[in-house]
């Protein structure tokens, strides 16, 4: 009788991540340990394709429903897959800690842009927890032949599970205005996401009289690394004529947390003090990979919930297929760091 990846991770004496990600053939897992665990795998006749089929038609011989107990995370793993602070790392946490309650396993493939894993197209698994990338929403294609929960997006008729931007956002201009900010800049992916987090900022810093003007505003289609994040920066500041001396804006607010950290990273680098020249906020709370420098002012997601609630809303769709989709909010909340400081007028 085939073994099962939980199985083969407490043989291993590993996580049953750790084996998802070596049988899928994840470039993050260390070489000895990944051949260790092709290793037992093999010898165990392990196959992935043929442990869920074999599992399926057992069912099936015994009467009962096809089902695999298996799902797939699908969360856009990449340079930060092995991080557990990460924003993907975390949502994956709290996937994989609800998942082993239910006595499922998670399969964890590389998700390429606009593909969908061969094991859910397939059918190989009962359901899968996802987070589309911005592309992927835009295309329009993002179905998928098995049941699904999205995390973060809002999907027509499919389950959702994701947060109050606008009110997070507006947690974050509150702060920045209660420090005595007037005049807050933003720099962002072009999104629907992208414009709620701005639309909050706005509206808490005009409640007390100040602004964020679209002369304030830098967005970009997709934006979200180091490079996309130095590049809004940059324009940011020129079309301002921002200096030390010359503050057209006194805080500035990214999309997340890596955008904040790169644009802090690339301000100083300018000579533009974070925050003595210059207050940044961030927004989700999420550490970028191997990042151990200021605590970055932000409005952070409860990211593991976010990952244990799908999978609880993914549970009930697989018991009641034909149930209305469900919307669940979770709430934001503000932790201030090391990058806002009091507005000093002269």
């Amino acid at each position: 009788m085939e073994v099962t990846q939980k199985e083969l991770a407490e043989l291993l004496g590993v996580s049953q991540m750790t084996v998802s990600r070596a049988l899928n053939n994840h470039p993050h897992v260390e070489e000895k340990v990944r051949a260790r665990i092709l290793e037992v795998a093999n010898q165990k006749g392990y196959s992935l394709e043929a442990n869920h089929a074999a599992e399926m038609l057992r069912r099936r011989g015994r009467g009962e429903p096809a089902t695999t107990h298996v799902i797939c995370a699908m969360l856009h793993l990449k340079h930060d897959a092995n991080d557990d602070e990460s924003f993907q790392g975390r949502i994956l946490k709290g996937v994989g800690e609800q998942a082993r309650e239910f006595k499922w396993e998670v399969v964890i493939p590389i998700v390429t842009r606009l593909a969908i894993p061969l094991v859910v197209a397939r059918k190989q698994v009962d359901g899968a927890v996802r987070m589309l990338h911005q592309e992927e929403a835009d295309s329009g294609h993002i179905a998928l032949p098995v049941p699904w929960v999205s995390v973060l997006f809002d999907v027509p008729n499919v389950d959702v599970v994701t947060v109050d931007n606008q009110a997070g956002a507006r947690l974050v201009g509150r702060h920045l205005a209660d420090l005595g900010h007037r005049q807050i800049a933003f720099i962002g992916p072009d999104s629907t996401i992208s414009h709620l987090r701005l639309e909050g900022l706005r509206q808490a810093v005009r409640a007390v009289g100040g602004d964020l003007p679209d002369s304030h505003v830098c967005l970009q289609p997709y934006a979200g690394n180091e490079e996309s994040t130095i590049d809004l920066v940059d324009s940011l500041l020129k079309k301002t004529a921002f200096s030390p001396s010359h503050k057209p804006f006194t805080a500035l607010a990214a999309y997340n947390d890596h955008m904040a950290v790169a644009a802090m990273r690339h301000l100083r680098l300018r000579g533009i003090r974070v925050p003595e020249d210059l207050s940044l906020a961030g927004f989700d709370g999420a550490t970028p990979r191997g990042f151990r420098g200021t605590q970055v002012t932000t409005a952070t997601i409860p990211l593991e919930k976010m990952g244990t609630e799908a999978t609880k809303l993914l549970e009930l769709r697989l018991k009641e297929p034909k149930r209305p989709p469900q919307r669940l909010v979770l709430e934001t909340e503000l932790r201030p760091g090391e990058t806002t400081w009091p507005l000093v007028t002269k």
